[in-house]
This record gives C-alpha cells, sequence and structure tokens, in this order.
C-alpha cells in the first residue's frame, strides 16, 4: 500500500485542535470564504482553520500523486484519510 504521509510538529498543530475541528463540512465556504472572521481570540476558529490547512495541503498530496489514502500526524494524534475517486471532492477521515 502506497500513501502519502504528512508530519505537522506538534507546537504547530496540537492534538486538541484534531479533536475540536474535524467533522462534515465545507471547507471552503466555512473556513476560506467565511463572512466573519473573529477578531478575539477563538479558539474553535484558530482549530477550524489549523486543521483545515492541514488536511487540504495533504488532500492536495494525495491528489496530486493520484493516492487512494494518506496520513497527517502531529506524533501525538494520527488522521487517516480517505479519497473515494468516485466522488473526489469528498474526503473521509477517522482520527
Amino acid at each position: 500500500m502506497v500513501y502519502v504521509s504528512e508530519y505537522k510538529p506538534p507546537d504547530k498543530l496540537t492534538a486538541p485542535h484534531l479533536r475540536l475541528s474535524p467533522r462534515a463540512m465545507d471547507t471552503h465556504k466555512e473556513v476560506v470564504d467565511r463572512k466573519t472572521i473573529p477578531t478575539s481570540v477563538d479558539p474553535e476558529y484558530h482549530a477550524e482553520k489549523l486543521t483545515a490547512s492541514a488536511i487540504t495541503q495533504t488532500y492536495h498530496y494525495m491528489t496530486e500523486s493520484g493516492l487512494q489514502y494518506g496520513l497527517l500526524t502531529t506524533g501525538e494524534a494520527i488522521v487517516f484519510l480517505k479519497i473515494d475517486w468516485d466522488e473526489p471532492e469528498t474526503l473521509c477521515f477517522e482520527l
């Protein structure tokens, strides 16, 4: 089995960020094109942004490589990723 493996240092992307953020979402609509960006410290927004960025980067590597499976790890947590090539715009994940 061949898969993409991406490592993010745990001081940049923490296990609590990963636990707080992954859920079914339209990443482009909810994170990239978000209508309001909190001006104060909002841990949920921060976690969503960091997690979406890391997962999007790994997803990009998977699609560029034509690989179905990927792994994102911080050393403290692992996110398993899978692309169903019948519906490649949907990324399946398991933390």
